[in-house]
């Protein structure tokens, strides 16, 4: 196996994490699990040049999360008040 082949072998599973980050988009955010769980894997072996991708690419889901609760809860405390006003005026 040459230099060339081996560094190819320990790019592709931050390249197959980034597409699955990608396609959370569309699958409701199913494969951003499945691609923190191929971090999570491959980070401990990975060559010292590419662990800094795989924890950038964990951060990256945590902050993601972080977000999305805060998006939810403060949708669910907006919307909360709104929708008694509206059961109340029926």
């Amino acid at each position: 196996m040459t230099q060339n082949d081996l560094s190819r072998d320990e790019i592709r599973p931050p390249q197959i994490i980034y597409a699955l980050y990608l396609a959370g988009i569309v699958t409701a955010n199913i494969t951003l699990l499945i691609g923190v769980v191929i971090a999570y894997v491959y980070r401990k072996d990975a060559a010292l040049w590419l662990q800094p991708h795989y924890r950038y690419l964990i951060r990256t889901f945590w902050i993601g999360t972080l977000y999305a609760c805060i998006a939810f809860c403060s949708a669910l405390s907006w919307s909360a008040p709104s929708s008694g006003r509206c059961l109340r005026c029926g």
